[in-house]
C-alpha cells in the first residue's frame, strides 16, 4: 500500500471513528444511567452534547483547515479526541461524563472537515466520487460496529469497566491512525493568511448551542418563559452572523462561511436537503433504545441486533446507489426520503400492534430504512460539491457537517424531548409512537425539498471555473 493510500486510509479511520462513537453511545445508555444515576437531561446530552459541539466546531474547523497546515490540524484534533475518549472512560458522574462528551465532539469537528478536503488535495476531480463513496461506506460500517461491538461490550461487561469500554477502544485505534496519518498525509498550507474569522466563530457557535439548548431542555422545564427567550436570542445570534459574514465579504475580509459557496445552487440547495435529512436520522435511535431495552426488556446486545438491518439495508442498497448515484442522484434522494418515511411508519405499525412485542416483526422495516438511508447519504456529497472550487474546500466541508450534525442533534432534541414528556403523562408505548412521527415527517420534507429544490432532472451546475478567486 503506498503513501496515498495510507494517508486515505487514516482521513477514513477518522470518519468512522466519528459514526461510530455516536451509535455506540446510543446502545449503552441505559447502561450508563444505572450506574452513574443519569437525569434524561444528561443522557440526552450524552449525545446531543457531543453533536453540538461537533457542529460549534466544524465551521471553524473548515476554515482553520484552508488557512493553516491541514496536516498539523487533522493530527492535534485527532489526539485531542483520543485524550477526550479516555476521559470518558473515567467519568464519575452524568456531567462528567457529558464534559468528556463536549470534549470529543469539538475535537471531532476540528477534525472531520480535513477528510473531505484532503480528498480534494490528493486527488484529481476524476478519481474523487469513489472516495466520496469509500467516506459514506464508513459512516454504514460505523453504525455497524458501533450498534454489535457497543452493545456486545456492555452486555459481557469487557475488562470489568461495562459501559466505559465503548470510549476505550477509541484509543488505540486512534493513535495508530495519529502516527500513520502523520507520517503520511502532505503538508497542505493555504497561500493566504487571513485574519481568522473568531467572531463569526463564536456568534455561529452561540446559535446552534443556545437553540440545542432550548429544544433540549424545554419539556423538562414546561416551556417557560427562559426557554423561548433562548431560541429568540439564538435567532438573534444567527442574524447577527450573517450580517458579519456579509460585512466581511463587502469589505474584502476573510468570513468563517463565504458567500461564494451559496452562489453555487446545488450547494445551498443540497445543504437544505441535508439538514432535513440529518433531523430524522438523528431522531429514532435513542428513543428505540430507551424502549427496547427499558419496556421491551432487550439486552444492549440485542438491541445492537435490531438495528443491524438498518445498516445491513444500507450495505445491499449501495450496490443499487453507487451505479445510479452519478446520473441519477436527485431521484435516489427522493427515493430514499420517502422509502424512510414509509419504513418509519411501518415500525410504529409494528410496535402499536406488538404485545408482546416481536422483534424479529422489526427487522424487515428496519432493512428498509436503511436501504432508503444509503439512497440519500450517498448522492448528497457529490451533488453538493460539484459545483465547489477547491480553494473552498475545506468551508464547504465544514458548511455540510454543520448542518448535518446541527440537524441530527436537533433531531435527538426534538424526539427525545416528545418521548419523556409523553412518557410521563401517557406511557411508554404513546411516547414512543408520538417520538417517531419526527423521523417519519422529517424524511416525507426531505423528499419533497429535494424534488423541489434540486429538481428530479436536476439543474445545470455552474462551472467551478467560474468561482475561483477574484483578482485582488
Amino acid at each position: 500500500m503506498n503513501r496515498q493510500s495510507l494517508a486515505m486510509t487514516a482521513l477514513l479511520c477518522a470518519s468512522f471513528m466519528d459514526v461510530m462513537d455516536t451509535m455506540i453511545t446510543n446502545v449503552a445508555l441505559p447502561s450508563i444511567q444505572v450506574d452513574l444515576g443519569a437525569s434524561p437531561v444528561e443522557l440526552e446530552w450524552t449525545i446531543a452534547g457531543y453533536l453540538i459541539a461537533f457542529a460549534t466546531t466544524l465551521l471553524l474547523g473548515g476554515r482553520l483547515g484552508d488557512r493553516v497546515d491541514r496536516r498539523t490540524l487533522f493530527a492535534l484534533s485527532l489526539l485531542g479526541f483520543v485524550l477526550a475518549s479516555f476521559g470518558a472512560t473515567l467519568a464519575w458522574s452524568g456531567a462528567s461524563l457529558v464534559g468528556f462528551r463536549i470534549g470529543q465532539g469539538a475535537a471531532a469537528g476540528l477534525m472531520i472537515p480535513q477528510v473531505l478536503a484532503y480528498v480534494q488535495v490528493l486527488y484529481p476531480p476524476e478519481k474523487r466520487a469513489p472516495l466520496y463513496a469509500a467516506i459514506g461506506s464508513m459512516s454504514v460500517l460505523g453504525t455497524v460496529v458501533g450498534q454489535i461491538l457497543g452493545g456486545w461490550l456492555v452486555t459481557i461487561d469487557a475488562f470489568g469497566l461495562g459501559w466505559r469500554s465503548i470510549f476505550l477502544i477509541n484509543v488505540p485505534v486512534g493513535l495508530v491512525a495519529l502516527v500513520v496519518a502523520y507520517v503520511c498525509l502532505p503538508r497542505a498550507v493555504s497561500a493566504g493568511r487571513e485574519r481568522l474569522d473568531v467572531a463569526g466563530a463564536v456568534l455561529s457557535g452561540g446559535a446552534i448551542f443556545l437553540f440545542v439548548l432550548a429544544l433540549t431542555t424545554g419539556h423538562l422545564n414546561h416551556w417557560a418563559w427562559w426557554i423561548w427567550a433562548l431560541i429568540a436570542a439564538a435567532v438573534a445570534l444567527f442574524a447577527a452572523f450573517v450580517r458579519h459574514e456579509r460585512r466581511l465579504t463587502r469589505t474584502g475580509g476573510a468570513p468563517l462561511v463565504s458567500t461564494e459557496l451559496f452562489r453555487v445552487r446545488s450547494f445551498s440547495a443540497t445543504a437544505i436537503v441535508q439538514l432535513l435529512f440529518a433531523f430524522g436520522s438523528g431522531s429514532y435511535a435513542m428513543v428505540l433504545g430507551f424502549y427496547l431495552q427499558q419496556v421491551v426488556g432487550l439486552s444492549p446486545l440485542a438491541f445492537g441486533l435490531v438495528l443491524l438491518p438498518i445498516s445491513l439495508g444500507a450495505m445491499a442498497g449501495s450496490a443499487i446507489a453507487v451505479p445510479l448515484s452519478k446520473n441519477h442522484g436527485v431521484a435516489l434522494v427522493i427515493a430514499g426520503g420517502l422509502i424512510q418515511a414509509a419504513a418509519f411508519w411501518w415500525v410504529r405499525l409494528v410496535l402499536e400492534a406488538g404485545s408482546p412485542l416481536n422483534a424479529w416483526a422489526l427487522v424487515p422495516p428496519l432493512a428498509f430504512a436503511g436501504i432508503g438511508l444509503i439512497f440519500v447519504a450517498m448522492p448528497l456529497v457529490e451533488i453538493a460539491l460539484r459545483g465547489v472550487a477547491p480553494h473552498l474546500a475545506g468551508t464547504a466541508s465544514g458548511v455540510l457537517n454543520t448542518v448535518q450534525q446541527t440537524g441530527s442533534a436537533l433531531g435527538i432534541a426534538a424526539a427525545g424531548g416528545l418521548y419523556f414528556a409523553f412518557e410521563e403523562t401517557s406511557g411508554a408505548l404513546v411516547a414512543e409512537l408520538g417520538a417517531l412521527w419526527v423521523p417519519v415527517a422529517c424524511f416525507v420534507l426531505t423528499a419533497v425539498t429535494a424534488a423541489v429544490a434540486l429538481g428530479v432532472r436536476g439543474r445545470r451546475v455552474t462551472p467551478v471555473a467560474e468561482f475561483a478567486p477574484r483578482e485582488a
